[in-house]
Formats: C-alpha cells, structure tokens, sequence
C-alpha cells in the first residue's frame, strides 16, 4: 500500500466523512479554560488565556499550519473561563469577563496587534463561563448567562460605535426618504 503522509498518522477512522485530525506543531503549553477565536479578515485563530498550574494572558495565533505568539504592547489581565468572539464588522476579537484570581467583566479587543481595554458606561456584572455570540442580522455581540457564584440568566449586547454610527446613518437614510415628500422640507 502506498504510505500517507506523517499529518495523517494520528487521523481517526473517517465515518460519514467526518474525522478529526491532530497536528502536530510546537506551540501553547498545554492548558485548560483558555479560549479561541476566528479572525475572517487575517485568517487565524486567535488563542487567549487559560489555566495550567497557574493563570495565563499569553496571545497565540493559529494560521492551520502552525503556531504564533503574539506580543502585544497591552493585554488583557491573566485568566481564564472569559469568552471570545469576533466581531467582522469592526474587524476585532471581542473579549468579556472571565476568573483571574477573582471574577472580572472587562471587555477588551484585539486587532491583531495589540489588545485595547474598553471601559463602557454601562457593563454586565463580574463573571464567567458566559456565553458569547457575533449576531451578524443586527452587527452586534450578544452575551448571555455565566456563573459568579451564582447562575446568571441576563442578555446583554456590546455596542460598539461603529454599530452606532450605523443605526443614526440608517435613521438619517430613513429620515431623508420620508422627508422628501413633507411639504414642510424647506429644502424646495
């Protein structure tokens, strides 16, 4: 028989077309609680936190070949237990809560080269093991649940203003194509 390359070698049996296949690349230490996420416009994913016998805030991207750590001039704080989602319009990874040494509920993003610490008004409580999702009907990031000692059921949605400036274009458009016809438009 003709011998498959040695990616192949730890490829489990192929049932309905599906498999797993383990790659083999010098990267991360092994851990546990760290998070991933895609990045659509450069193509990786993008590998933050995580616990091994301590807390971690390395950044590491995954391009399907191999590993890179990343050194971003700012990170988020050690942890792990914290979600991650990208968010294609603005072209960044979004970044919410998670455990350090306590549970936190910051929010930061990544833009590939450096993590920005964004402090809302307005912020869902301390927690982790939430779940995040990139709605892309209304362009927006929606957080749901977690856990801070207690079960957490709340919804909460990261506004970005982007999405914002998006909403008053919109109202304006709106605004422009119903006020043309207003006799009172001083416009002519």
């Amino acid at each position: 028989g003709t011998a498959l390359p040695a990616r192949w070698a730890q490829t489990a049996p192929v049932q309905n077309g599906l498999a797993w296949t383990q790659r083999a690349s010098p990267g991360p230490s092994a851990r546990y609680s760290g998070v991933l996420a895609y990045d659509a416009l450069r193509g990786v994913s993008v590998l933050f936190g995580g616990f091994t016998t301590v807390v971690l805030n390395d950044t590491w991207e995954w391009d399907g070949s191999g590993w890179t750590a990343r050194a971003p001039v700012a990170s988020p704080s050690a942890r792990r237990n914290h979600q991650m989602v990208y968010d294609p319009v603005r072209q960044r990874v979004v970044l919410f809560g998670g455990f350090t040494t306590a549970y936190v509920n910051d929010t930061w993003e990544y833009d590939g080269n450096t993590w920005t610490n964004r402090t809302p008004g307005t912020s869902p409580s301390i927690r982790s093991h939430s779940d995040l999702v990139y709605d892309s009907a209304r362009n927006r990031t929606v957080l749901f649940g977690g856990w801070n000692g207690a079960n957490l059921g709340e919804t909460w949605e990261w506004v970005t203003p982007s999405t914002i400036a998006e909403m008053i274009l919109s109202l304006y458009l709106l605004q422009q194509k119903l006020g043309s016809g207003n006799a009172s438009d001083s416009r002519g």
